[in-house]
């Protein structure tokens, strides 16, 4: 994710008034700038300022997520990457009608040219300058295009899943954000898919996760169904212990209706410790489960 630079003058940050490619599912070409029109053209207040960048070489991406069709995409970026200026790269992004803007990747990622390094943090460049966040999408592994957004961004969401080659692809990666000199506070680790289904159990997760350096992250956890307060003490000093860790950013109870269960208020005292002993920074209640 990137913080944009561009005016955010009365909380709406600018939108380009000429760049509209037409309809959401447009085959209109983008429009023709006017007159001296570069980085610098005439803007507009717009309610949203948010940009998509789709950086992925393979999948539907946001062609697949969003069911978008538009005319023209990163691939057409790639192909004049040495003359890509503001004016050219508002004309080609694709509004949402939800808001926000979108770069989709091309159709056949495997025919279209490659965003090179220079290419990418230039077109990442433009969008900062005109918008007040930058999220962009991209590969499992790490292209050109890949390093110099990793480079450019100020957060890492790393998203990993409870299996064991997933986990071991995790502790690479964060030796590798370690080794390109990344602050830790830059990558946040999000695990995604833990369920039912799930062969390892969250335990597992921390026990791998724990062999590696995290005193530099803030990492969240969540207690099971709990059968007393005495129950929430025993999970969190498990998890501490598992991830080697003398504190949790923060801990997150399973569901709000266990603090209105027949120990509630003492769950709610034994949070309350867990902060004034220093366990935890943070406690909460997940609402997604």
């Amino acid at each position: 994710a990137l913080p944009g630079t561009g005016p955010r003058a009365g909380g709406a940050p600018p939108r380009w008034r000429w760049r509209s490619p037409g309809r959401w599912r447009s085959g209109r070409p983008p429009p023709t700038p006017p007159p001296g029109a570069s980085g610098g053209t005439e803007r507009a207040d717009a309610a949203d300022g948010a940009a998509y960048a789709d950086c992925t070489t393979a999948g539907a991406g946001v062609r697949g997520m969003l069911e978008v069709a538009p005319a023209y995409d990163r691939g057409d970026v790639a192909t004049r990457a040495d003359r890509v200026d503001g004016a050219y790269l508002q004309s080609v992004l694709l509004p949402h009608p939800d808001g926000g803007t979108l770069l989709a990747g091309p159709a056949a990622p495997a025919e279209a040219p490659p965003l090179t390094a220079a290419a990418a943090a230039r077109v990442l460049g433009l969008l900062r300058e005109a918008h007040g966040h930058i999220v962009v999408d991209t590969d499992h592994h790490l292209a050109d295009a890949t390093l110099a957004a990793l480079d450019a961004a100020t957060r890492i969401l790393l998203v990993t899943q409870l299996d064991v080659p997933t986990l071991r692809g995790t502790q690479q990666a964060l030796a590798l954000f370690a080794r390109l000199g990344y602050p830790e506070d830059k990558v946040l680790l999000v695990c995604n898919r833990a369920g039912s289904r799930t062969r390892l159990t969250q335990g597992d997760a921390e026990q791998v996760l724990g062999q590696f350096d995290l005193s530099g992250f803030r990492v969240v956890s969540k207690l099971p169904e709990l059968t007393s307060a005495a129950h929430a003490r025993a999970c969190l000093e498990t998890s501490l212990s598992r991830l080697n860790l003398s504190q949790l950013d923060s801990l997150l109870l399973h569901r709000p209706a266990q603090l209105f269960g027949d120990f509630g208020d003492a769950l709610y005292q034994q949070l309350q410790q867990f902060k004034a002993q220093g366990l935890v920074k943070r406690i909460g209640v997940s609402v997604y489960t």
